[in-house]
């Protein structure tokens, strides 16, 4: 499974992006991507989690909003057993 953040501001750099996930602790990639793939992924919003197993098969899409630990340790074991 691999976890990546994907930031959708297409006037911040890769650079940045990494500089500003290290300040807060963040231990996973984080990358840029451009406009094609929010589209063919339709990411509308920021914070968009999208759970894309082993196949390639969508399995997670959650929109905007906070989500408790509980929340995301059940995303995280759903993502590891389609994995």
């Amino acid at each position: 499974m691999l976890l990546l953040g994907i930031d959708t501001d297409s006037f911040e750099t890769a650079d940045y992006i990494a500089n500003w996930g290290k300040s807060r602790g963040f231990f996973w990639p984080l990358s840029t991507l451009d406009r094609d793939v929010l589209v063919a992924y339709n990411v509308r919003t920021q914070s968009t989690k999208i759970g894309i197993d082993s196949n390639g098969v969508i399995v997670l899409r959650e929109g905007y909003g906070t989500n408790s630990v509980e929340t995301w340790q059940e995303w995280l074991v759903l993502l590891s057993r389609n994995d």
